[in-house]
Formats: structure tokens, C-alpha cells, sequence
């Protein structure tokens, strides 16, 4: 809603895929499994990385936790939200999770995974030849 129709950065990065590594937090919340699968088509295999940005309160159920100064809800669906709902703060999906809704809800399958959540980033950070 606030990016140019054409030219925005979303379109500049993609067009840029074959030179960079692109991150996506894979967790259907910040990006819907749809759109991400779309993305992922645009994107060299060897250049995509999925990502959680989870917080403190990551693996550790629903309820009410601390996240610096504020107070964050964790729903069952690993989201995380101010206490009075009013906007979302961040996930709480592990990486097992993340895994679990690209096989089952974007369906991706599991050399695809693993490619993107393990050996991408270990390429990424020089665990691995490239």
C-alpha cells in the first residue's frame, strides 16, 4: 500500500537476485506462504535464505512475555502482539516450526528446506565450500 506500483524495492532486489542473498523470514507472518513461494520462483535456489526473527519468547508457548522494556502476548499462532492487540511485535516460531509451514502450507518439500533454512546460510557465514 505505501510502496510505488513499479518501482520499489521489492522489484529493485529481485532484479538484483542473481547477485545478492535474499532473506526471507519464513514464517507465514511476515510474509504469507503464497507470496513467499512467488518470491522464492524469483530467486535462485543457491542465492535464498529463510529466516526466523524470533524473539526472546521463541519456543516458549503462548502467554505474556518481555521483549526489552515492553510486554508482548504470544498467541498459539507464535505471534507476537502488544498486550491491548493494537499491532504486532515480532514471531515466536522456532526454526522446526518455520520448516513444518513450508513443507505444509507452502509446499515446499524437504531437499528445498533444507537448502534454504541450513546449507544457504552455512554457505553464507563460510561453513561451507562455496
Amino acid at each position: 500500500m505505501f510502496l510505488h506500483r513499479h518501482d520499489n524495492i521489492i522489484q529493485r532486489v529481485l532484479s538484483l537476485a542473481d547477485h545478492l542473498w535474499i532473506c526471507f523470514i519464513g514464517d507465514g507472518v511476515h510474509i504469507p506462504y503464497s507470496t513467499l513461494v512467488n518470491y522464492l520462483c524469483c530467486v535462485p535456489a543457491n542465492h535464498a535464505i529463510i529466516v526466523s526473527d524470533g524473539i526472546s519468547a521463541t519456543g516458549r508457548g503462548p502467554g505474556r512475555y518481555t521483549l526489552g522494556s515492553q510486554t508482548v502476548d504470544v498467541g498459539k499462532d507464535q505471534v507476537a502482539r502488544a498486550p491491548d492487540g493494537s499491532h504486532f511485535m515480532g514471531a515466536a516460531a522456532t526454526m522446526r516450526q518455520i520448516a513444518a509451514g513450508l513443507r505444509d502450507k507452502a509446499g515446499l518439500d524437504e531437499a528445498t528446506i533444507h537448502r534454504l533454512t541450513r546449507t544457504n546460510p552455512a554457505r553464507v557465514i563460510g561453513a561451507l565450500a562455496k
